[in-house]
């Protein structure tokens, strides 16, 4: 999804960098079919917090468009995002959109700064227990290619070297598979 220029946004918005917040700034005339249309919005939206939350992350409407917010602070303090990449919340906070907590990165590096799952029982990423012998076994998913299995350890504390020392190998992040904070 394209978004506006960084021009564009940056008449529209103003970004508070400590809470990484989107305020709506006054609009010129130019960015509406009227000039009455154009006072009637600038009443209304102007200093006020731009975007709603949903599905866990900020979105706002920008010439009847949805966008996600932290592509539009993206654009504002970088340019344009090329073709193929996305723009990752590093500490996995969805509505987190400080500049500092956001990186440019593509699909294949996005996964590699997941969050913990859900269903984990280990409490790490990769590593699960073998039901048929007790046995703890760790794999890894590289690059969007099949999983690769690192081994089936005695014990839980080699199965979490091995997963970690293939994540280092792979290139993951280093927050990748810790827990969202509160």
């Amino acid at each position: 999804m394209n978004e506006p220029k960084k021009d564009y946004l940056n008449e529209c918005f103003f970004y508070q960098p400590d809470n990484g917040v989107l305020v709506w700034n006054t609009r010129p005339d130019s960015h509406f079919i009227n000039t009455a249309y154009a006072k009637s919005w600038n009443s209304r939206y102007a200093g006020g917090v731009a975007g709603c939350v949903s599905n866990g992350y900020k979105v706002v409407s920008v010439n009847k468009r949805l966008y996600f917010t932290h592509r539009i602070i993206w654009v504002m303090h970088y340019g344009d995002i090329p073709v193929g990449y996305e723009i990752d919340h590093i500490n996995h906070v969805k509505d987190d959109n400080r500049v500092s907590n956001l990186r440019l990165v593509t699909h294949s590096d996005n996964q590699k700064n997941l969050s913990m799952l859900k269903n984990n029982s280990s409490g790490i990423n990769g590593v699960f227990s073998d039901k048929r012998n007790g046995n703890w076994i760790a794999q890894i998913k590289p690059r969007g290619k099949k999983t690769k299995h690192l081994g089936s350890f005695g014990n839980k504390s080699d199965a979490i070297a091995a997963r970690k020392a293939a994540e280092i190998k792979y290139g993951f992040h280093e927050n990748h598979g810790s827990a969202k904070p509160l």
